[in-house]
């Protein structure tokens, strides 16, 4: 497992927005003690495959739990 990446609340909203641009399926930031992680209400591949390449252009990388509901950003 990598070293997670600490984005701001600027880069998320942008993550959302292009997100809701394309899909109808929301995408919830939770940000706590334990760290930053997101949450996808309807978990689908389309989705999945458009929060990885987002993440890769900006040489990130997003990690899925395994039903897709959940993931978290790290770096590269």
């Amino acid at each position: 497992m990598g070293r997670a990446e600490i984005l701001s609340f600027d880069s998320v909203t942008e993550l959302k927005k292009a997100a809701a641009e394309k899909f109808t399926t929301p995408i919830h930031f939770h940000d706590g003690c334990g760290g930053q992680y997101f949450t996808v209400e309807s978990p689908n591949e389309e989705l999945k495959g458009f929060i990885i390449n987002y993440f890769e252009s900006r040489n990130l990388l997003a990690v899925f739990n395994n039903d897709g509901s959940q993931f978290c950003v790290e770096k590269k």
